[in-house]
């Protein structure tokens, strides 16, 4: 094959594959685009595109919300829902039920997100749009935004 001829078709080759290549990035991106699903124990969880962290809570429970210094404040109800939607405030209680939850439930943790941790801190984390959440030491649960707020639950719910 001539010089000229063989620097033709592998300008071919590279330009189909460079195309090919811009083509699959918008698919691969738009696949990983919404909300991330995902369960631990009675939370029912989905970290959103903004950052935003919610969990319903299977059974509800008792939380509690850390307003700096010593302040706490004790959650007069059972808790169903727990969201960290604001910069400017702890995580506090949601009243959308369902909101976080697919139909049939959320896949584990353990299957959405990778390995954190040793002995007894192992567990699994999943992390999206500079938010968090993942298991740790003897079963515990925490989430956190961006902004540092979210919640931490072993024995209830504390939020700050």
């Amino acid at each position: 094959m001539p010089k000229s001829t063989s620097m033709k078709a592998a300008g071919v080759v590279f330009g189909a594959a460079a195309v090919s290549a811009l083509m699959a990035s918008p698919a691969q991106a738009d696949e990983a685009a919404g909300p991330i699903h995902f369960s631990s124990g009675n939370f029912q969880c989905a970290i959103d595109d903004n950052g935003v962290v919610g969990c319903d809570v299977t059974g509800g429970d008792q939380m509690t919300i850390d307003l700096g210094g010593s302040a706490d404040f004790p959650v007069p109800f059972r808790v169903d829902q727990v969201v960290a939607d604001v910069d400017w405030a702890p995580a506090h209680p949601g009243f959308n039920p369902g909101a976080y939850t697919l139909e049939g439930g959320n896949p584990n943790i353990s299957d959405v997100g990778y390995p954190v941790g040793e002995g007894a801190t192992r567990g699994s984390e999943v992390s999206h749009a500079g938010s968090r959440c993942w298991t740790g030491f003897h079963g515990s649960f925490q989430c956190e935004t961006a902004a540092g707020h979210g919640f931490f639950h072993y024995i209830g719910i504390q939020a700050h």
